[in-house]
């Protein structure tokens, strides 16, 4: 990958889910047990087919056996490549509904988040339980009928910020501010109780997957991002066939 860059990428379970029995085979010990402790076939499906995925393109960026990656876990959690590939790519996943999607970088640390589009969200109940003074400030100000879409933008776009910085639940969610309208360019994750001070973390606008709403937060001003969809090469839905060279 070139420098700056930030490649996201977009998986359909609808594609894959089917094949997960098949394609456990490129997980870890750790991960199929993991897989076992889901009560439900579809929520197993896709976590399976999520963790196998993610291992077929750091192998391709790699060059090397998705089978044989390693990985470490933050305090809190997050993922990073073990043995000897450690800090060679940093990446970030979520996932919500039919879809995953990823995040990639050489050398930014990177969060990315996804969710829904829909009009239950409990966001009344919510905002004042995530939301900054300021978020709630700008959050009272838009209109009723973009409430829902707004919330989410800003759930989303905290939870990428947490999820790169890997701090987990330990960073309280209104402790930093997110813009939430729409961005046509990077905006900053600014320090709640003082919004000129910049985390040094930023959003950068992307809208991948229709219906759903995405964030991603890197560590990098200038980041370059682009937006792969993840596709079979041959037989259809078996990750062993699959190679990715972006």
């Amino acid at each position: 990958m070139q420098p700056n860059a930030v490649h996201i990428w977009c998986l359909p379970f609808s594609a894959y889910g089917a094949y997960a029995a098949v394609n456990a085979r490129l997980l870890s010990e750790d991960e199929r047990g993991k897989a076992g402790r889901f009560i439900f076939e579809c929520d197993k499906a896709r976590y399976v087919t999520a963790r196998a995925v993610l291992r077929c393109l750091l192998g391709g960026y790699l060059q090397a056996d998705p089978a044989e990656l390693r990985f470490s876990y933050g305090a809190c959690g997050k993922p990073e490549l073990a043995g000897d590939l450690t800090g060679r790519l940093r990446f970030n996943l979520s996932h919500a509904g039919d879809w995953a999607i990823y995040a990639v970088s050489r050398d930014s640390e990177i969060g990315i988040d996804i969710e829904a589009l829909k009009d239950d969200t409990p966001w009344r109940q919510l905002v004042p339980l995530v939301f900054s003074a300021n978020e709630q400030t700008e959050f009272a100000a838009i209109p009723f009928r973009e409430k829902p879409t707004a919330f989410l933008r800003g759930w989303t776009r905290k939870e990428a910020y947490v999820k790169g910085c890997g701090d987990g639940l330990s960073l309280p969610l209104d402790a930093f501010d997110v813009p939430l309208g729409s961005i046509e360019h990077q905006e900053a994750v600014c320090v709640a109780l003082d919004s000129s001070l910049s985390s040094g973390w930023w959003l950068h606008p992307i809208t991948p997957i229709p219906g759903y709403i995405a964030a991603l937060a890197v560590k990098n001003r200038s980041a370059q991002i682009s937006v792969h969809h993840y596709r079979q090469t041959s037989s259809p839905g078996r990750l062993d066939y699959i190679r990715v060279f972006p």
